[in-house]
């Protein structure tokens, strides 16, 4: 295995650390390279390994397979779903490890598999200080369903992701740093576009406007969250009621009107519609979306968890070859697919989760032939021109630190604040153009705005 320079310090990093962390990398840098050298360095120490690999979604085990073999580790079991098939093979296999029959047991599955109690009894037997848990985009694991306390079993935790600590979830980022540690090794994503891994970036906002109808709805549901927040903490049933006046309410941004008319008028007066992404909030959009390009002779094509990984892979490739010129995604784009053809995107699904908005630009910023850069735009949603009521500030705390992290890495940051200042400063709120998107987002928590992961 050849690992380059920084890789080799994340590894030394994470070893000086007793073995215990997280690396921060942004994607394209070789997070998973990296990990595996982790991995095979810890194993050559003592010669003896349990091995277990955690992944978001199904088709990242077969991705993690190829890897895994590529560089001499053969996954023994995949633990998915919860088949009678690895509950009876994995006890037996413990049995084999502990009793020295075998020095190298690896398993590998998603976190609703491995973060089960069917996985902890059958591992429950296990009592070895050569264990290793491998986590990647191991925010995942901060989530309520994967908190388990025999994770902090594993004598030697690592994990991955860009984006490690979990927004508006202070309790599921408390799991995540207490089982992984702080972040040992950290490289970001400007460093990345500056050492040529990712490809340079434009940034384009558009100034989208709700209509008075929106706005009005906008307005009603911010009051009863309002009223809503603190009887939250205790009360569980206001909770869930919370929750999906929440949900209302982020689908009125993600859904505006202003969006679609806008989309319109730039794809057809785009110069070449080739190699374009288009991310919607739902499945509703997309079909809208589709609709629209056929009306304009666009050719295009969905790309959704509906497709099945044999499907996916037809349609990634017809779009490399330029067959296809538009791909109109949701959210399986989030992490694991990356789609390095891709010149110019368009981001309909305004969301407030960092992860989200991250994780989106980073599948699009991989190194292709012929790819010299990437233009991403961005529809920014703003209240009426002419309304002047209180709730516009919320609506900025929304989409400002979306557009801070987006604008902070590109070619043009300059660009983007001249669209947005002469907005803010008619809501007198020009000061959000000076705050970052931590700053907005330590604000939202003190007003208490109500936007958590679901917006």
């Amino acid at each position: 295995m050849k690992l380059r320079p920084y890789q080799q310090d994340a590894i030394d990093a994470f070893t000086a650390n007793k073995k215990i962390g997280v690396l921060n990398m942004a994607t394209g840098t070789g997070k998973t390279l990296t990990s595996i050298g982790a991995v095979n360095q810890a194993y050559a120490v003592n010669g003896r390994q349990f091995l277990v690999i955690i992944v978001p979604f199904t088709h990242l085990v077969a991705q993690w397979e190829v890897s895994l073999r590529a560089n001499n580790i053969f996954p023994d079991v995949k633990i998915m779903g919860m088949s009678q098939r690895w509950r009876g093979k994995v006890p037996d296999l413990v049995w084999q490890y502990q009793h020295g029959l075998i020095n190298r047991l690896v398993l590998i599955g998603t976190y609703r598999s491995i973060c089960s109690q069917y996985f902890e009894d059958a591992i429950s037997e296990l009592n070895d200080p050569d264990t290793f848990l491998l986590a990647d985009e191991c925010h995942y694991i901060g989530s309520k369903q994967s908190q388990r306390s025999f994770l902090f079993s594993f004598k030697q935790r690592l994990g991955l992701s860009a984006t490690p600590n979990r927004w508006w979830d202070e309790s599921g980022t408390e799991f995540v740093r207490r089982l992984f540690g702080h972040d040992v090794f950290v490289y970001g994503m400007q460093k990345a576009i500056d050492s040529g891994f990712l490809t340079p970036y434009s940034y384009e906002p558009t100034i989208v406007r709700l209509d008075s109808i929106e706005m009005d709805e906008f307005e009603k549901l911010s009051k009863r969250i309002a009223l809503l927040m603190s009887a939250a903490d205790n009360d569980t049933d206001a909770a869930e009621i919370l929750k999906t006046l929440l949900l209302r309410r982020s689908r009125i941004i993600k859904s505006a009107a202003g969006k679609m008319m806008a989309l319109e008028a730039q794809i057809i007066h785009q110069q070449d519609v080739h190699f374009t992404l288009v991310y919607c909030a739902n499945m509703r959009e997309t079909q809208s979306v589709l609709f629209m390009l056929s009306q304009h002779g666009i050719s295009a094509a969905r790309f959704d968890s509906t497709l099945s990984l044999k499907e996916r892979e037809v349609v990634l490739n017809r779009f490399g070859a330029g067959e296809i010129c538009v791909l109109v995604a949701v959210k399986c784009l989030d992490e694991g697919v990356d789609v390095q053809d891709t010149r110019v995107a368009y981001f309909l699904a305004s969301t407030s989760n960092q992860r989200e908005f991250v994780q989106r630009r980073g599948r699009i910023l991989r190194r292709a032939q012929g790819k010299q850069y990437a233009q991403v735009n961005d529809y920014v949603v703003m209240p009426p021109v002419d309304y002047a009521g209180k709730y516009a500030e919320t609506l900025v705390r929304h989409e400002l630190p979306r557009v801070y992290e987006l604008n902070n890495n590109s070619m043009n940051k300059y660009g983007a604040r001249g669209v947005l200042t002469p907005v803010l400063r008619q809501l007198q709120l020009e000061r959000y153009l000076d705050l970052s998107s931590h700053d907005i987002y330590v604000e939202s928590q003190r007003k208490r705005d109500g936007y958590d992961v679901t917006g």
